[in-house]
């Protein structure tokens, strides 16, 4: 034993000493573990807070899904509103109206009309056709066939190696060849050229055999394209097809290609 008032260092026990480094040993565990749920409670506050960012942004997308399902629809209704009222300028001012079709002699055949609505609505899901319009809407039909194109035009096709028609040449052409207005809407190379060439074709031949046009007759049909080469693009198809029903023994439809910024001895 030592005595304090004589300068020397009171004896402290092994016990005491173990127990006082316990203590500080025990101090520094919970000074990290207080740290580490310091940590812990920050890093969730982070993930609750990308949370609820990653939760408005949803919030944002849908909001944004919402408005351009809305436009859509708007842009629809338009249509059809437009389609009720497809006349032109001159038509509406002088307050013409249609309340029927363009009489044609084309009907589609006897098994497409007899089948039940449903199996028509099956075919246009199965390739994904729309349709907007008053009724009775021409069926859709999936062979050039059945649509009574003469043996020359379906010739022609096939030397494009154009055997199936496309969607919107499925349903469009029925409802061009049987007199209606149509506004078909697809993807560039889906064949919207055919859905009003081959009506048109159809027609001037039809006029052709009733009683053949004289000079300063006509046109029976007109064609306007934004840009010369879609101009000349469908020129060249029309001359296709027309070349082979001319072999073929039809008479001659004359077509002519008039576009600007080309000299007219070049045309």
């Amino acid at each position: 034993m030592s005595s304090e008032k004589d300068g020397v260092d009171l004896y402290v026990p092994i016990r005491q000493k173990q127990t006082e480094k316990e203590k500080e040993l025990l101090s520094r565990l919970r000074s990290i573990h207080s740290e580490q749920q310091i940590q812990q409670q920050k890093e969730k506050e982070r993930r609750q807070k990308e949370l609820m960012g990653n939760r408005d942004l949803r919030l944002l997308v849908d909001k944004h899904q919402q408005l351009v399902e809305k436009e859509e629809k708007d842009l629809l209704t338009g249509i059809d509103r437009t389609q009720k009222e497809f006349v032109t300028y001159e038509e509406y001012s002088k307050g013409i109206r249609y309340a029927n079709a363009m009489e044609t002699s084309w009907n589609p055949p006897k098994k497409y009309r007899q089948r039940y609505t449903s199996i028509h609505d099956k075919i246009r899901t199965k390739f994904n056709i729309e349709i907007h319009g008053e009724p009775p809407i021409p069926p859709p039909i999936r062979k050039f066939k059945h649509m009574r194109f003469p043996q020359a035009i379906l010739q022609a096709l096939a030397a494009k190696k154009i055997v199936r028609p496309t969607p919107i040449q499925m349903q469009a052409l029925p409802i061009c060849l049987g007199g209606r207005d149509c506004i078909g809407i697809a993807y560039t190379g889906s064949g919207k050229t055919l859905v009003f060439a081959l009506p048109m074709i159809m027609f001037s031949l039809e006029e052709e055999l009733k009683m053949p046009l004289v000079r300063g007759e006509g046109p029976i049909g007109l064609i306007i394209c934004p840009s010369r080469e879609l101009a000349q693009q469908t020129y060249d198809n029309i001359i296709h097809i027309t070349q082979f029903l001319k072999n073929d023994g039809w008479p001659e439809l004359r077509t002519l290609l008039c576009m600007g910024g080309i000299h007219f001895k070049d045309q």
